[in-house]
């Protein structure tokens, strides 16, 4: 897991051109969850885009409450099609992108 990604991570473990990369790390710099306005949407969406992805996901559990925006949401990822492939994620509870998987993010925080 790689919390907080450089752009030669995000190059390297998502299999992106360098000009992604950098406009994705741009995104996920801007990105403050005490803005209106600012979210995490654009930088996954752009992510899911350079990655071929099949979507934006999310994660919930009844277990778990964030806040009111996100409520028992506890992760966004871009769905590669399998549960523990490497793909950008996005922690809802710390406010942080990460490389990782979203199954290993479940087992961990979830089961």
């Amino acid at each position: 897991m790689v919390r907080g990604p450089s752009v030669e991570s995000l190059r390297k473990y998502l299999k992106i051109k360098k000009q992604d990369a950098e406009m994705l790390k741009s995104y996920m710099s801007g990105v403050d969850r005490r803005a209106p306005g600012v979210h995490p949407d654009t930088a996954l969406n752009f992510a899911n885009k350079s990655m071929n992805g099949y979507g934006v996901e999310a994660v919930q559990d009844e277990n778990i409450w964030i806040n009111n925006y996100w409520q028992n949401t506890g992760l966004l990822y871009v769905n590669k099609g399998d549960t523990y492939k490497t793909t950008l994620c996005y922690d809802t509870d710390k406010g942080t992108f990460f490389i990782g998987s979203w199954g290993d993010w479940a087992e961990k925080n979830i089961l």
